[in-house]
C-alpha cells in the first residue's frame, strides 16, 4: 500500500467516453491495467499514482496483470481547507497516518471486523462475486451465460441464474461499499441503464480526479 501526502488541485484532462465499457480500451499505467481515457492524455501528471481499487488479476504475457478501476477516497476532503490544514501539516512532518492510494479489494476487506469467528467475504467467494460482477457490468455478458461457465446449479437454469444475480447484487455492494467506481456512484452499486451517460458517473470522476489531484 502506497502513502500519500495533499497537494493543490488542477482541471480535469479527460472525458467520459459515450460508449459502454466494452469498447473504452485497456492501457499500462504505474504497474496496473486501467481503462486507457483516464490515462490518454495523463490528467496526472505528478509522479505518484492517483487511487485504485485493484479487482482482477489475470496471468499475462510478462506476470500477472491486474486490473484496477477508480477508487474514491474520501478521508481525504474535510468541511473547508482549514479544517484540513492540521492534518496537512502533521502529514509533512511525517506524522499523520499517510492516506491510502493502490489498494486490492482483498487488502481492503482483510480490515473487515471478524464475525462469528470467521470473514464475512472468504477468498473464494469473494473471487466469484467480483468475477459475476465485472462480467455482467463491465463487459456486458448475459445472466445465463455467466451461470453456465461458473457451473451454477448445472440441473436447475432458473436457480442458476438466480444465483448469479445474487453474487453479482453482493459482487455491486461490496465495490460500492469501497470506492470503486462506477459503483460507488450509485445507491448500493446499483447501475443504471447507459450508467456510463450519467451524470452520477461523471461527478463521481470529477470527485475521483479531484482525490488524485490532493495526493501524491
Amino acid at each position: 500500500m502506497t502513502g500519500f501526502h495533499v497537494i493543490p488541485s488542477y482541471p480535469r484532462e479527460f472525458q467520459v467516453p459515450s460508449g459502454p465499457p466494452t469498447d473504452w480500451g485497456l492501457a499500462a499505467f504505474y504497474g496496473l491495467i486501467v481503462w486507457g481515457f483516464l490515462v490518454e492524455p495523463d490528467p496526472h501528471q505528478h509522479e505518484q499514482s492517483p487511487p485504485w481499487l485493484v479487482i482482477d488479476t489475470q496471468p499475462g504475457p510478462l506476470g500477472a496483470e491486474r486490473f484496477a478501476v477508480p477508487r474514491l477516497v474520501p478521508q481525504c476532503e474535510w468541511a473547508d481547507e482549514a479544517a484540513g490544514e492540521p492534518w496537512h501539516e502533521s502529514a509533512w512532518n511525517g506524522e499523520a497516518v499517510p492516506l491510502t492510494g493502490t489498494q486490492t479489494i482483498v487488502e481492503v476487506l482483510d480490515v473487515e471486523p471478524i464475525a462469528r469467528g470467521r470473514r464475512p467475504n472468504p477468498p473464494y467467494v469473494l473471487q466469484r462475486r467480483i468475477a459475476i460482477t465485472l462480467e455482467r457490468d463491465l463487459q456486458g455478458r448475459s445472466m445465463p451465460d455467466i451461470a453456465r461457465d461458473h457451473k451454477l446449479n448445472p440441473d436447475d437454469k432458473v436457480g442458476a441464474d438466480r444465483l448469479a444475480r445474487r453474487f453479482g447484487q453482493k459482487g455491486r455492494k461490496l465495490l460500492s461499499e469501497h470506492g470503486g467506481l462506477p459503483w460507488a456512484a450509485f445507491a448500493d452499486g446499483r447501475l443504471p441503464r447507459h450508467w456510463w451517460q450519467t451524470a452520477q458517473f461523471a461527478d463521481a470522476l470529477d470527485r475521483w480526479h479531484m482525490h488524485g489531484s490532493q495526493l501524491f
